[in-house]
């Protein structure tokens, strides 16, 4: 059980505030990505040139923002640090998200272990277990969380009869957000008011996700998908399900349009751009979250929202310069990316992140 600390939000917002003013953005990013090698760039984020290899910085990349958010939830108070610390829990779903993927693809405990990082006050996933599960409900009693637990012994059905680590990926996920939003809707109305466009912004990724790779890439059977909805979204079962019989991305996007993308794309419209402009939206909801919300809640929530873009391209950052590509080439690659204002139709929010 969390201890909590409550200290008042103008103090947590004072440290986040600080904290923003050092992130990996803009300018900063652009001279990250005109580095060498991986040590030169865990000297600049760290001044550590201990961490070596991609993987060992990554690990140390992952655990700051898991730490940090452990931290905050104990300075909040009971409502609000339980929806912080569900945030954190983020990062335990991502451990078991790799061990899920072990056991339906038989790879080797051995295989697992680099991929997997010990969280802060997390208990220890033993990768052996977990790939040696006799079937999928077996797999459910290892993961140590109730909702995830839940949700993938409810999934259990459909993967036995499509072993596919989709649906236990996708079940891990409906778990985690099924979750979030029981402890968004137990807030205060300002807090809940403060963090619900930015979570089920979330959410409608997921949702958006079943669609352009369950779907169209898998080829996972609509009805079988639809069983992953998460209600309290702008994607209803009615749109979720309108889109999962569309004939193809372009029908896609113009459904997803005012819900889950801020525009109608053109040109030629594929999976990783409907993704893209998604997380757009996510970060932009989570910049007007620190903006509208300075003394509330959804600072909280846009913050963390705004570390979780920095992790994901730092961790780009890395496997480029590991691989030696191209810094203009990395550096396209990273949230916000500069081709999304040619993608959109003029006037879309989405060019304007």
């Amino acid at each position: 059980m969390t201890v909590r600390m409550p200290t008042g939000i103008d103090f947590v917002g004072a440290r986040l505030h600080a904290r923003l003013g050092r992130l990996a953005e803009a300018a900063r990013l652009d001279e990250l990505c005109r580095l060498k090698s991986v040590p030169d760039l865990a000297r600049e984020l760290f001044g550590d040139a201990t961490l070596v290899t991609a993987v060992d910085l990554q690990r140390r990349l992952v655990l700051e923002p898991a730490y940090e958010l452990g931290l905050i939830a104990r300075w909040l108070d009971e409502e609000a640090g339980s929806l912080v610390d569900w945030l954190a829990a983020r990062y335990l779903l991502e451990n078991l998200r790799v061990l899920v993927r072990g056991f339906a693809t038989k790879t080797p405990a051995a295989a697992l272990e680099d991929h997997l990082i010990r969280m802060p006050g997390q208990p220890l996933l033993e990768a052996a277990k977990f790939v040696q599960a006799d079937d999928a409900a077996a797999l459910a009693d290892l993961i140590p969380a109730k909702p995830l637990r839940q949700a993938v012994r409810q999934a259990a059905e459909a993967y036995h009869a499509n072993p596919h680590a989709f649906y236990l990926e996708s079940a891990l996920d409906r778990g985690y957000f099924l979750e979030l939003m029981a402890r968004t809707e137990a807030l205060g109305d300002e807090d809940r008011a403060g963090v619900t466009d930015l979570l089920t912004q979330e959410v409608d990724i997921f949702h958006m996700m079943l669609v352009t790779r369950g779907r169209f890439q898998y080829g996972l059977r609509a009805d079988t998908l639809m069983g992953f909805h998460v209600s309290g979204t702008r994607l209803d079962r009615e749109r979720l399900s309108s889109m999962l019989a569309a004939p193809d991305m372009p029908t896609v996007a113009a459904r997803a349009v005012g819900a889950v993308i801020d525009g109608l794309p053109q040109g030629d419209v594929d999976a990783v751009m409907l993704e893209v402009l998604a997380w757009h939206r996510y970060l932009r909801l989570a910049r007007s979250a620190l903006v509208r919300h300075t003394l509330g809640l959804g600072m909280v929530a846009g913050y963390a929202a705004i570390r979780r873009i920095e992790l994901a391209n730092l961790i780009t950052l890395s496997e480029g310069i590991r691989l030696g590509t191209e810094p203009d080439v990395i550096r396209r690659r990273l949230m916000p990316r500069s081709d999304v204002g040619a993608w959109m139709k003029s006037g879309s929010e989405s060019a304007r992140v």
